[in-house]
């Protein structure tokens, strides 16, 4: 069984980290987070974007997890 487990959106790297270290000891091999969030309204929250994948990535190195997240444009496959 493959669990993707998870915030909806990685909102500081505290929470990156601190959600990683308590998936990896619940068994979870990749953890998904959002980092360019869709906005509904002018104004509402948008993620953190690159910063967000720097957390992310944080979280790989440190834990050995796989990453999983949403891409807004093209470009930002190579991060």
């Amino acid at each position: 069984m493959i669990i993707v487990s998870g915030p909806c959106s990685a909102e500081s790297r505290e929470q990156v980290m601190q959600t990683a270290k308590e998936l990896v000891a619940g068994g979870v091999k990749i953890y998904r987070a959002g980092v360019w969030k869709p906005r509904t309204r002018p104004g509402c929250f948008e993620g953190y974007g690159i910063q967000a994948l720097e957390w992310l990535k944080e979280a790989k190195e440190t834990f050995g997890l796989k990453i999983a997240t949403e891409i807004n444009i093209p470009s930002n496959v190579k991060y």
